[in-house]
């Protein structure tokens, strides 16, 4: 008789032991928050370049892979002018923009200059233009200070990045 008015007592609390056990527990999911894609660019034409900027065209790269160098395959086409309504930007100037270009990444970009007697030229359809697209790379922040510097050949009368910087943040 123990024995049967024991289990009665403990058959409830095995049947709620049961029944909480089968239960199934919600799965908890880590929030990721999304990747951010894009970055803020300050442009800056550089006060010792001697030619104003009218263009400004980028080609997403993908990732640049650490130790290994840059890929050299573009993930895409080169875009529209980013400088927009006629602007230029004048040795000393800059201009800020958005580029489509996720952390890790990395574009190229290419210029227009505006010569001295008002002709646009694009340094890369020089004839015989030797010269290389810069990078702009989306790493360590979301924004980027991109700064160009642009001569002039005199010999050759061509135009051309003589030197160019890429860094975190926004400078003044």
């Amino acid at each position: 008789m123990k024995v049967v008015s024991t289990f009665r007592l403990l058959f409830p609390a095995l049947f709620c032991m049961a029944l909480f056990l089968s239960c199934e527990k919600e799965k908890e999911t880590e929030v990721i928050p999304p990747v951010v894609k894009s970055l803020y660019v300050k442009f800056i034409n550089d006060s010792r370049s001697v030619v104003s900027i009218y263009s400004i065209s980028v080609m997403n790269m993908g990732a640049v892979q650490s130790g290994k160098g840059a890929s050299t395959i573009s993930e895409g086409s080169w875009s529209a002018n980013l400088i927009s309504g006629g602007a230029v930007i004048a040795p000393g100037g800059h201009q800020f923009f958005t580029l489509n270009i996720a952390p890790g990444d990395y574009a190229q970009y290419r210029i227009g200059v505006v010569a001295p007697g008002g002709q646009q030229i694009l340094l890369h359809e020089q004839s015989g233009y030797q010269g290389e697209n810069p990078p702009i790379t989306h790493w360590g922040g979301d924004d980027r200070t991109v700064s160009v510097t642009v001569w002039k050949n005199e010999p050759t009368g061509q135009y051309y990045i003589a030197g160019w910087s890429d860094f975190v943040g926004i400078s003044n």
